[in-house]
């Protein structure tokens, strides 16, 4: 009778078990996206139009294309002219120059980077640590594959006559070059 006793408790257990793996499965198999029953939405996808038929009298005429639509390009900001932004940033006003220093860091690397080199070699020193770091910005933002904002920046480190520049402008080549090492990310 023992041994009766304990094949029924197992039956029970087993039985037990097996129904809640057949819930499980059930539940899991009635929440999916294709289960019977539950509708699925598929994304329209718009089809180019057709092209049109040549008229009749187009035929005999030649046909030439026509160019394809310019894509807009986006406006380009209206920046001062170099030399007004040279003499804004060696100028005695600490405003104006600092002003049109962060306007040199939004420029087109280009264009920036030969007055922020007359800047870096003629300024004071608070304007020439503002290049500097226009210069790293410049190369941070538009990258440096020229080397130009290096070369710049290596000028400044061997032909300075201030050590505090000296010092800033070997921190802006050290984050320049990381960033120049660094692998591309694709974003």
């Amino acid at each position: 009778m023992r041994v009766q006793g304990i094949s029924r408790s197992s039956l029970t257990l087993v039985g037990l078990f097996a129904l809640g793996v057949g819930s499980i499965l059930g539940y899991s198999y009635a929440t999916r996206g294709d289960a019977p029953g539950k509708e699925i939405t598929v994304p329209a996808v718009s089809l180019p139009e057709p092209p049109q038929p040549i008229a009749a009298a187009a035929t005999t005429a030649e046909v030439v294309p026509s160019p394809p639509p310019a894509e807009e390009t986006p406006a380009q900001p209206e920046f001062p002219s170099d030399a007004e932004l040279r003499s804004d940033a060696l100028a005695q006003d600490a405003l104006k120059a600092e002003s049109a220093i962060e306007t040199l860091a939004r420029m087109p690397k280009e264009r920036a980077v030969p007055v922020l080199r007359q800047i870096v070699t003629s300024g004071d020193e608070k304007v020439r640590v503002l290049a500097l770091h226009a210069l790293r910005t410049l190369a941070l933002n538009q990258g440096d594959a020229d080397g130009a904002v290096r070369n710049v920046v290596r000028e400044a480190i061997y032909h300075g006559d201030n050590e505090d520049v000296t010092h800033k402008a070997q921190a802006v080549l050290a984050d320049v070059e990381n960033a120049a090492s660094a692998p591309k990310s694709r974003r």
